[in-house]
C-alpha cells in the first residue's frame, strides 16, 4: 500500500485528466465519489483517470468507476483508464472491468485514441 489517496486534475488537449495518487481502498472512497462526481458534473466528453501511481484498487473503487463511466455515457462522455500498475491491471482482467471500461497503457494513448459517440 502506498498512502492516502490524492487527486490531482488537469487538461490534456481533450481531455480532463484525473490522476490517482496512494490507495483507492474503503478509507479514502467515501471522499474521492463526490469529488469525482464534481468534476464530471460539467459533461466533459473525455475523461481520463490515470492510474499509474494507484498503489491499491479496491471492489468500491471499481463499482464508482464504472458508475462514473455510466455517467458520463449518459451525458456523451467517456471514461478511460490509463497506466495501471501490474497490480491494479490483474485486478481489472480479473473483474473483467476491460469488457466495460476502455483500458490504455498510457495517458498520452488514452487521450489520443478517437472518441466514438
Amino acid at each position: 500500500m502506498t498512502g492516502p489517496l490524492q487527486v490531482i486534475v488537469e487538461h490534456k488537449g481533450p481531455a480532463l485528466v484525473i490522476r490517482m495518487d496512494g490507495d483507492a481502498g474503503l478509507p479514502d472512497i467515501g471522499a474521492l465519489e463526490p469529488r469525482l462526481n464534481a468534476l464530471v458534473a460539467g459533461s466533459p466528453r473525455l475523461v481520463v483517470l490515470d492510474l499509474r501511481k494507484l498503489g491499491f484498487v479496491s471492489s468500491l473503487a471499481i463499482g464508482l468507476f464504472v458508475s462514473l463511466a455510466q455517467a458520463l455515457k449518459s451525458r456523451g462522455g467517456t471514461l478511460r483508464l490509463a497506466a495501471p500498475n501490474p497490480d491494479v491491471e490483474l485486478v481489472f482482467a480479473r473483474t473483467k472491468l476491460h469488457a466495460v471500461i476502455p483500458v490504455f497503457a498510457n495517458v498520452e494513448t488514452a487521450v489520443a485514441a478517437p472518441v466514438t459517440p
